[in-house]
């Protein structure tokens, strides 16, 4: 542990110790004028005149991708209320099946709440999806 803190110590020295040995190799006003004249651009490509912003047009993205838009917002969406379920569910069943006394959660038991929470999140954005391929063949 000590040998780290004297690397540790020695870079921090070093981070301040090096920009004052490059600021004294300065080049002179004039050099550094030209050097910086030869870079200089009359334009900024990068600069867009036009401060407002442009809405997008309906046919930029295909019926696709909003779909899997719509989708990944539901999905995302659902995940604390499907967190929300399945917490109450395995702790209801935990109280029966233990009898009101039950021990600590295990890890094996967090990593399956958390399966069943994307599984019923999953679940909750499929059937959406299906919801909108019927109505769409209406």
């Amino acid at each position: 542990m000590k040998k780290i803190s004297i690397i540790i110590m020695f870079c921090m020295v070093g981070m301040f110790l090096f920009p004052l040995v490059g600021a004294t190799t300065a080049l002179p006003t004039d050099e550094a004028v030209t050097i910086l004249e030869e870079f200089k651009v009359e334009e900024d490509p990068m600069v867009v005149e036009d401060d407002e912003p442009v809405p997008y047009e309906l046919e930029e993205f295909s019926t696709g991708l909003h779909k899997l838009r719509r989708a990944e917002s539901i999905f995302f969406g659902a995940i604390p209320i499907s967190a929300l379920l399945v917490v109450i569910g395995t702790e209801a069943s935990r109280q029966m099946y233990h009898t009101f006394d039950p021990p600590p959660i295990t890890n094996q038991e967090m990593l399956t709440r958390a399966y069943y929470t994307v599984g019923l999140a999953a679940g909750i954005a499929l059937f959406d999806f299906l919801l909108g391929q019927i109505n769409e063949a209406r």
